[in-house]
Parts: C-alpha cells; structure tokens; sequence
C-alpha cells in the first residue's frame, strides 16, 4: 500500500475508534436504558417475552463497557488500561466481548421461540412455554452456554508482535496458530454471524404462518380463532424489527469471518519475507549481554555463548525469543535456522525463518561482544 492509503487508513481508524465508537458508546447507552426502564414495566415485567428483551438489554450495557469503552481508550485515545501489555486483560476482555455478543444473539432466538409458541393453537404448549419460569431458565441455559462455548478464547487469545501497516512491530492482542485462526473463523461465522439470523428468520417466518393460521375457522363449531392481545402483537413486530435489523447487520460481519475462514491457511510469504528480512537484521544486532551473564561466561570460559533475540515468524505474526546461540551459529545461517526450528517445536509452534541472517551479521555481533 502507498504511504498516502495508509495515513487515509490511519486518519478513518482514528475517526472511527474515537467519534463513531463514541457515538454509538453513547447511543447505546441511551437506548437500552430505555428498553430497560420500558420492559421493567408491570404490563410488561409479566410477558416471558419481555424478560428476553429485558435480559438482552442488561447485557448490552455490559458489552458496551467491556467492548466498545476499552476499545474507546485504547485505540481511540491511546490510553493504556494497564500498563505494557497484560496478557490476563486480553485473554478475560476478548473473552468476555464475543461471549456478551453471543449472548444477545441467542436471547432473540429465545424470543423468537417464545413468540413461536404464543401463536401456537395447543393451549397446553402455550402455557409451558411462554412463562416468565421458562424464560428465567432458557436465560440462565444461554448465559452458561455461551461461557463455555468460548472458553476456548482464554486459551489461544495472548499478546504477540504484529507487523501493522506502517511494517513495525506492536503488541496485538490475536490468536496464536494457524489452525486455530481457521476454526476460530468458521466457528464465529456459524454460531454468531449466520446460526442465530437464519433461526430467527425460520421462527419468523412460522409465527407468521401460525398467525394467519389463527384468523381462518376451519369449523365455526369446534375452533375459533386464537385471541393476540395488543402488547403482544407490538412484541411479535418489536421482535420482527430486531429480526431484520440484525440479520442486516450481521451481513459484513459474516462476509468478514467468510473471507478469514477460506484465507487463513494461505500465507503471505513474498510480502512477509520483504519485511521480516529487515526485522531479523535488526534482532540479529541488537545483542543484549547483561553483565552478570557476561562474567559468569567468562568464568566458565565459554566466550562463544551470548544471549541474543531472534524471531520466529507464523505468517503474520511475529515472535521473540532469547536462547544461548554461539557465534558460529550465527555466522552458518542454516544452523540458526535449524535451532530457531527446534525451539519452535519446543513452543508448538509451526514456524518458518525467513533470510537467515548473513555473515556480515554475525561478525557485527562479533565485535559488538569484543568492546562490549
């Protein structure tokens, strides 16, 4: 990309992490504060269908602290929650941020399934399902679902070095492996992008048929139509705009997960090499000999030995490690290559490295050991 493409990039990132996450942080708020005041009505308190839409909103308040409020200070104003980079504050917050997604998805599926059986001629059904009792429990089975479907996150989710778009090295809370990108990518384009709008959607479309079905008398003796009280006719066509505006919504989002889930395995090596080139010439040189290290060695007479920080690299992502590497490694760029392999074994890491670094490299190390 051209420098002037990346600072339009830069300029539309700070714009959309500072103003427009704002606006919508504030917008949010609002809103389902309303929808909290709304549904906590006694006319509405009592509706099993109700509760979802209470729940959800309780739940989107938290999302909107946890995810777009952290988003808002890190990105938008640079302002570090904790500082460096924590790995238990990105493992808990990814967490948390894609679990509370979910969880107000699935609440509406709950929703759909209630309103469902509201219009259901089998009285029986009705009462069983569409109860406040019901309701409770299918919210407290969706929260704990949803925290474990993605306990997984806690696990892969840790801080790494990227290279971003200006081709330099910064901290970037990601998953580690390239297999685990993949099935994270399938596994958030169908339980959250394309499962939930596409229930919704088959739900809708059955309340609907049930309702027109309620009209018609087949016998006038034996059936008459289903009674829809006003409040819960305004909860089926609340319910049906929730429907339509999350199914469009969530259209990018499953593009997104779509297109990281077919180029995950693909990698991008030409422009990678390019830059890594250069990042390991300069891990190769920075050589960090701590003076306690440096006489122990010298002790033990093993001067051959340094401590030096080489990289591993897995596609776009970018590791440090530091391990003892003698001068003669250095200077036989197939040997380091074969170490940093092994160490990647070690990690369980499938890694490659990309240009071994040169001769001319190692004698820098050389001598920046003989006047250390």
């Amino acid at each position: 990309m051209t420098s002037s493409l990346i600072d339009t990039l830069d300029l539309a990132a700070i714009i959309l992490n500072r103003w427009i996450v704002l606006v919508i942080f504030i917008t949010g708020i609002i809103g389902n504060s309303i929808n909290i005041i709304i549904f906590s009505r006694g006319i509405f308190v009592k509706q099993s269908c109700s509760l979802y839409f209470l729940a959800a909103s309780v739940n989107n308040l938290m999302m909107f602290f946890i995810g777009l409020l952290t988003r808002m200070l890190d990105d938008g104003l640079q302002l570090q929650i904790f500082d460096g980079a924590s790995n238990v504050y990105c493992k808990i917050r990814t967490y948390l941020v894609y679990t509370l997604f979910a969880i107000s998805s699935w609440y509406f599926v709950c929703a759909s399934i209630d309103r469902l059986y509201s219009t259901n001629q089998s009285a029986l059904k009705r009462q069983k399902i569409c109860s406040t009792r019901t309701a409770i429990q299918c919210i407290g089975l969706t929260i704990v679902s949803c925290l474990l479907v993605h306990i997984h996150v806690l696990v892969y989710y840790q801080y790494f070095y990227k290279l971003d778009v200006h081709n330099e090295l910064s901290w970037t809370c990601t998953a580690n492996g390239t297999a685990y990108n993949m099935f994270f990518a399938i596994f958030m384009l169908n339980f959250y992008s394309l499962l939930p709008p596409l229930l919704m959607s088959i739900l809708g479309i059955l309340t609907l048929k049930n309702i027109r079905q309620s009209r018609v008398l087949v016998s006038p003796s034996t059936m008459t139509p289903i009674p829809v009280r006003r409040d819960k006719q305004q909860l089926i066509k609340s319910l049906s705009v929730q429907i339509l505006v999350l199914s469009i919504l969530t259209t990018p989002h499953s593009c997104y997960w779509m297109y990281i889930a077919f180029t995950s395995t693909q990698s991008s090596a030409k422009s990678v090499s390019k830059l890594v080139s250069k990042k390991i010439t300069k891990a190769v040189q920075d050589v960090d000999i701590r003076h306690e290290e440096l006489k122990q060695i010298q002790e033990d007479f093993e001067p051959n030995f340094i401590p030096i920080r080489f990289i591993i690299v897995e596609h776009d992502n970018i590791y440090f490690a530091r391990r003892s590497i003698t001068i003669n490694a250095l200077l036989n760029g197939e040997s380091l290559k074969n170490r940093i392999k092994n160490e990647c074994i070690k990690l369980g890491i499938h890694s490659t490295l990309l240009g071994p670094p040169s001769i001319a490299q190692g004698s820098m190390v050389h001598e920046q050991l003989k006047n250390g």
